[in-house]
Formats: structure tokens, C-alpha cells, sequence
């Protein structure tokens, strides 16, 4: 009986001191465990450390917790339980510590985000030691300082805002400043992902961009003001424009209503065009870098070093969509806000990239100044066709003219 209770000290003292692992740090890996006991009140850590050690002792039959061993060895053949003791103490030793911490990974995975961030319960807290504070920057998933504040005060002053901000936005899965999220526990690249901008809505904007899709930034006068998307589109394509906003840009769009212009209730009219914004995001100023150039005291947009590698089937797609038309028989885009120039780069991308065949056409604007717009070879119709008409809407078919009932 004392044989048996001596061995099960070591199961129990073991297994707290796994659970006190867990709930101090949030995770078993060894990496983020010595990353973060700096940090933890030395209390705890010497609390865990007797736990782990008493474990070890009894279950590697140190001196006064051996009593298990000889009722282990006692059998007719001395070698062969000496043989069986070491091999098969050895062999369990390595598999249930595999069987364990991959249970203990299982129900990390599952329960973290249930007890830690409801704080249910946390041995942490009863021990005395202070919640430590993770911030990190969404555009890179870096963590700030890359070590945890210490303090709501500590972390206020450093990133220079309120103590009240950082208590409110503390576990809210809510970006403040569209730009940092605060935890009281380590998060990983899963968690930290999905506050990422998808690599498919940059392509989006990309088409967008090309067509006359706006991004509003002042970086000389307001640059602590992020930049942010504008639409402004004609009412006949209502669908596409809800397509766009609560669907494709949702993401980065809130769920408030079109604007009108003009405004019925004001002018007893009806609609001629919507217009809509995305919210003000670190990543559109830094797009406004890219697309805009400064010129004259204005920021005049400009074809991207780098369109080449941006333009995708899927930005394509919106361009047309959002900038393009169908006459005698084949597809125009608008490419106004461009020089002749950078319209025969866009060309010769639509030729080497995806094989399609264009050339451009001039046209006078109402102010006087040239412009240029690119035409779709009829025989690259088709296959232009079979490339952007995956990402098309019916409502926006006639673009390619393909017509349905709806549009008829």
C-alpha cells in the first residue's frame, strides 16, 4: 500500500504542475514557457518548480521515495526484471509523455480561449501575479516591444493612449486604430491571421484602383489619419455596388447604407449615383504610396512599379466590371485617369500575362485633354471570357455580352 501511494505522489505532483504550467503561461512549449517566466511573479515559479520536482522524485524512485522499486523487482529471474524494470519504465516514459502532451496540446487548443479569456479560473491570479499585456501590430503580426507589458499603465505610456483604451480593448477581438490588438494571453499566427488582409481582397483593389476607385490620404497634413477607399458609381450598377461593398470589401467595409446623390428626401429625386467608403486602414496609406504621386500640390494616381505582378483574373474581373463597357462587339476599358503611357504597359500586360489582345483608343475629353482607353481584340474576346467570368456577377454579364433573362 505505501508502495503504491509513493508512486501515485509522483502521478499527482505531476500532473498539478503540468495544470500550473498551463494556466500561469498559457501554453506547455518550451519556448514560450522561458519567454515569458521573466515576467511571472518568482513566487509562482518556485510554486511550479516543487510541484515538477517532487513529481521527478518520486517517480525516478529517489532516495526516500523509493519504497515502490523493490515490490517492482520482486519475480523469479533477477536479470530479467532488471531487464523488464529499465526497458519498460523506459518505453512508457517516452510514450505517455508523448500520449500526454499531446492530449494536454488537444485540450490547450480547445479550452485557452474558454478559460483564459473568460478568467473563469487562473492559478495565476490566485498566486498573486499581475496580467501581463500583449499588443500586436495586425499589418506585420509583430508583437510590440516583442515582450508583453508588465502593466495597463506601462503599455499605455508606451504606445502614448489611455488607461481606459487599453482596459476596454483588452480580450474584445477588437482592433484599436484599426492597427493593434490587445490580449492578456499569447496569441499565435492562427489567432493573429485572421485579423490579416486577405491576399484576394488586394486584388480586388488592385482592379478597383484601375478603374476609378479613389483612395483618399493626406499624408502632409494629416498623416496620423489613415488613408481609406471611396467608390462613386452610376446607379444603374446598384448591384454591383452592393456586391462590392458587403460582400467582396466586407472585410474592410462597415454595413452602413449607400449614399444617394442626390439625396431623395432632399430633392424629391431619384438616385443618379451611390457612393460609399471602407474604413481608414494602415494598408491603404501605404497603397496611397504606390498608386498616387505627388504633382503640382495634388496627388495624381499612377500605374504601380509593381502591376504586373498585382493584376490578377480576379482584379481583372472588377476592373471591367467596375470600369468597363461592351460595344459593337467586343469590351472597352477606361483607363482616363492614366498617361498613353502607362496605357501601353497595361497593354502589353494584358498581352504577355494572360495573351489577351488590345490596343487603345483615343478620345477627347470634355475638358479638352486627350485620353486613351484600351479595346479588346475580338479575338481575344473569348478568351477573356473563360478567364474573368468566374468572378463576374449576372448582373454585370452584359459587360461581356453575354446577356440573361434579368438583363434583357
Amino acid at each position: 500500500m505505501n508502495a503504491m501511494f509513493t508512486n501515485r505522489v509522483g502521478d499527482y505532483f505531476l500532473t498539478i504542475g503540468f495544470f500550473a504550467l498551463f494556466f500561469t503561461f498559457g501554453s506547455l512549449d518550451y519556448s514560450t514557457v522561458f519567454s515569458i517566466a521573466p515576467y511571472v511573479n518568482t513566487n509562482v515559479i518556485t510554486f511550479i518548480s516543487i510541484l515538477l520536482l517532487l513529481g521527478a522524485a518520486a517517480k525516478s524512485a529517489q532516495l526516500g521515495l523509493h519504497i515502490w522499486l523493490p515490490y517492482a523487482m520482486e519475480g523469479l529471474n533477477k536479470c530479467c526484471n532488471l531487464f523488464n524494470f529499465f526497458f519498460i519504465s523506459n518505453f512508457l516514459c517516452i510514450y505517455y509523455s508523448g500520449v500526454i502532451f499531446n492530449q494536454i496540446k488537444n485540450i490547450e487548443n480547445l479550452y485557452s480561449n474558454y478559460f483564459i479569456r473568460k478568467r473563469f479560473f487562473s492559478l495565476s491570479a490566485i498566486l498573486g501575479r499581475r496580467s501581463l499585456i500583449w499588443v500586436y501590430n495586425i499589418n506585420d503580426l509583430s508583437l510590440i516591444k516583442e515582450a508583453p507589458f508588465k502593466t495597463k499603465t506601462e503599455c499605455a505610456r508606451v504606445l502614448q493612449i489611455n488607461r481606459r483604451t487599453v482596459a476596454t480593448y483588452l480580450d474584445s477581438n477588437k482592433l484599436f486604430n484599426h492597427k493593434w490588438i490587445f490580449s492578456s494571453i499569447m496569441l499565435s499566427n492562427k489567432e493573429l491571421s485572421k485579423y490579416r488582409v486577405p491576399v484576394k481582397l488586394i486584388e480586388v483593389i488592385t482592379g478597383e484602383l484601375l478603374g476609378d476607385g479613389y483612395i483618399r490620404y493626406d499624408p502632409k497634413n494629416t498623416p496620423k489619419i489613415n488613408g481609406r477607399l471611396e467608390f462613386t458609381f452610376s446607379a444603374k450598377n446598384l448591384h454591383y455596388i452592393k456586391y462590392l461593398k458587403y460582400v467582396v470589401l466586407a472585410f474592410i467595409c462597415t454595413g452602413s447604407k449607400l449614399t444617394p446623390w442626390p439625396n431623395p428626401r432632399l430633392s424629391n429625386r431619384e438616385p443618379s449615383q451611390y457612393w460609399f467608403c471602407s474604413k481608414q486602414l494602415p494598408f491603404l496609406s501605404k497603397l496611397h504610396l504606390i498608386w498616387y504621386k505627388e504633382k503640382e500640390g495634388k496627388y495624381v494616381k499612377v500605374l504601380p512599379y509593381n502591376i504586373e505582378e498585382t493584376l490578377t483574373p480576379i482584379g481583372l474581373a472588377h476592373w471591367i466590371m467596375g470600369d468597363g463597357y461592351f460595344y459593337k462587339g467586343v469590351t472597352y476599358i477606361c483607363t482616363d485617369n492614366f498617361a498613353e503611357q502607362e496605357v501601353l504597359k497595361l497593354v502589353k500586360i494584358l498581352d504577355e500575362k494572360f495573351g489577351i489582345k488590345s490596343s487603345i483608343n483615343k478620345r477627347k475629353k470634355s475638358n479638352g485633354n486627350m485620353a486613351w482607353r484600351i479595346r479588346i481584340s475580338k479575338l481575344s474576346m473569348e478568351k477573356l471570357v473563360k478567364l474573368v467570368i468566374p468572378y463576374f456577377i449576372p448582373e454585370m454579364m452584359y459587360k461581356l455580352g453575354i446577356r440573361i433573362k434579368n438583363n434583357r
